[in-house]
């Protein structure tokens, strides 16, 4: 199977749903993640990660699911992952949650102690095939591709 971990869109530190700029995110990656094929889509039970898996499913026309295990304070988030994966065999699967998350599993796969990308992009998104052997490969990590603008933007020197 495939898994995409998806990092939330920028929240909004009132009310912890997603501010302009984190919806202007989830819709671009919404747009990139269209052209492709998926069977589920998952999110931790965060505001910030349900308004984000809120606006793929629109998009990708799938239902999001939360789950408990993805939470952002769950020490288990990689066994919620293997279960999912389990559940999931030969699917493609989005998850949308949270940066301490995606470097929980992705250290779990590499053998790593420390987080290994300290501050993911929001909306960035992880690529790795797993089995349900347990074999893992990380195909993609912290791919923001879908945030670049495909010109220069113009730089505003009066805050430089």
């Amino acid at each position: 199977m495939e898994l995409a971990l998806v990092r939330h869109a920028q929240p909004d530190s009132r009310d912890a749903g997603l501010t302009p700029a984190g919806r202007q995110q989830a819709h671009a990656l919404a747009d990139r993640l269209h052209h492709e094929w998926w069977d589920a889509l998952y999110s931790a039970p965060e505001r910030c990660a349900v308004d984000t898996a809120g606006i793929l499913a629109d998009r990708l026309g799938l239902e999001p699911r939360s789950d408990e295990g993805l939470a952002s304070d769950n020490r288990n988030a990689v066994d919620a992952l293997d279960a999912l994966i389990a559940a999931h065999p030969g699917q493609r699967v989005v998850i949308v949650t949270h940066g301490s998350v995606i470097n929980a599993f992705v250290g779990d796969v590499l053998g790593a102690s420390r987080p290994v990308v300290p501050h993911p992009a929001h909306t960035g998104v992880t690529r790795v095939l797993a089995a349900r052997s347990g074999r893992r490969e990380l195909r993609c990590l912290n791919d923001s591709s879908h945030l670049r603008l495909p010109w220069r933007a113009p730089v505003d020197r009066s805050s430089v």
